[in-house]
């Protein structure tokens, strides 16, 4: 999905403009989605930790280590999750993801 960033300007002579924002230049993916057993990340920096947390915001699962490639969610009820990745330089990033 890319970014868009939209400028309002509201004097009279005003124009309206959208900017497109360069996507950024990690690409990550957890599969399958939905999960069942295991959730497997492609990334070509290493992931370092991984949170799991529930719509209302509690961390339900957390695994860190020096290179994760897959996680165990089999404790994982199912339902609708948001999985935070850190990776090596602190940068995270952020997938929803579902538990079946």
């Amino acid at each position: 999905m890319q970014e868009v960033v939209a400028t309002l300007d509201t004097s009279p002579n005003c124009s309206m403009s959208v900017t497109d924002v360069a996507a950024a230049p990690v690409s990550i993916a957890i599969s399958p989605n939905p999960m069942a057993d295991l959730a497997t990340i492609s990334t070509k920096p290493d992931v370092i930790k991984v949170e799991f947390y529930s719509m209302t915001g509690s961390l339900v699962l957390s695994e860190s280590g020096r290179k994760i490639n897959a996680v165990d969610v089999r404790r994982l009820i199912p339902g609708n999750y948001v999985a935070v990745l850190t990776l090596q330089d602190g940068t995270q990033y952020s997938r929803k993801v579902i538990k079946k």
